[in-house]
């Protein structure tokens, strides 16, 4: 059976499949021109997904991204881990969620610790007393993952194991200095998934390809700065119908006037003063004018659309197929809202 013709693959999914065995390829370039046509009008856009979202609020993803890390670092979910750059080495019994006493055995968020244990310490009065402490019934000792400035670094993460509030949570340190001095420069500890966004999986026009992703893309952005989401074609987006998204680490918006891709979202990172001293994250997710909504294009527009891929009318030969002519096209788009 001959391959059926790239935008009728991306409007069978909507409409159903219109398929005449023997001539029907011909019919298809015709409604392949029709509709190349019309996008060259609207351009690209999003038929469904692709949603982005702030990770720190995606819970499930957290836990199954955390999780998948734990038990196969090599596997599909360790791997997105590991490419965000968070895959950790410091692991935790518990975490603060107030000021503490550093000595004697005590309960801290609902886990009743007993000596040796290891406890993240976030909430000190004075942030400068903030670390890693074992824990012992008389005073508290800096635990060796952190007890020298030297140990700490600019990606320094603590996953905690357990507890009420903090239980399967990720944190990453932080200070203001530029020079870290353990027991002067103040340090804080965030949640390390304040960093990154969530692209679920969607559909879509990429270039006039119909395009999709099936998995859920995940990234972590470090540097204060406005980037932007793109769908861009990928390796076997002509064969197969599967694009990749990315977020250039060099932001810019018209990103798409010198590359094929479709764009899905501005996302704002930098520091939110009210929650935080010393940590970029993201602030906000736009979608804005310039993300298109193929689902918005109706009237006249959505109509010619389905009249092209339903009715298969070949007017031409398979050298030659028909197409719409732009003046008659383009009094109808101007109708849609």
């Amino acid at each position: 059976m001959s391959n059926r013709t790239n935008i009728y693959k991306f409007l069978y999914l909507q409409e159903g499949d219109k398929w005449y065995p023997g001539h029907d390829y011909e019919n298809m370039l015709t409604v392949e021109n029709q509709l190349q046509e019309l996008y060259k009008i609207v351009g690209t856009g999003v038929k469904s997904g692709w949603e982005v979202t702030k990770l720190s609020e995606e819970r499930t993803d957290q836990i199954n991204l955390l999780d998948g890390y734990l038990d196969n670092p090599s596997g599909e979910l360790g791997q997105r881990f590991i490419n965000m750059n968070l895959d950790f080495t410091i692991t935790v019994k518990t975490a603060t969620t107030a000021n503490i006493s550093l000595t004697g055995l005590q309960t801290i968020d609902g886990i009743s610790l007993t000596a040796g244990q290891t406890v993240l310490v976030k909430d000190q009065t004075n942030a400068a007393n903030n670390g890693i402490y074992t824990v012992a019934s008389g005073a508290w000792s800096r635990n060796a993952y952190l007890d020298s400035s030297s140990d700490y670094n600019s990606n320094f993460l603590v996953y905690v194991e357990s507890g009420t509030t903090n239980t399967q949570t990720l944190f990453q340190a932080t200070t203001a200095d530029t020079t870290f001095v353990l027991g002067t420069s103040l340090l804080y500890f965030y949640d390390a998934f304040l960093q990154c966004v969530k692209v679920s999986s969607g559909s879509g026009i990429v270039g006039t390809f119909a395009a999709k992703t099936d998995n859920t893309n995940y990234f972590r952005l470090t540097n204060e700065n406005e980037y932007y989401v793109w769908a861009t074609p990928g390796l076997i987006l002509q064969s197969d119908g599967i694009c990749s998204i990315t977020i250039p680490s060099e932001p810019d918006d018209e990103y798409d006037t010198y590359t094929t891709a479709t764009f899905l979202a501005s996302v704002n990172l930098g520091i939110d003063t009210l929650t935080n001293n010393s940590l970029n994250q993201v602030l906000s997710i736009e979608y804005g004018e310039k993300r298109i909504d193929l689902n918005s294009l109706t009237g006249n527009f959505q109509e010619e659309l389905r009249k092209s891929f339903l009715l298969h009318r070949h007017l031409g030969s398979i050298s030659s197929p028909s197409k719409i002519l732009p003046s008659r096209s383009k009094s109808k788009i101007a109708k849609v809202s």
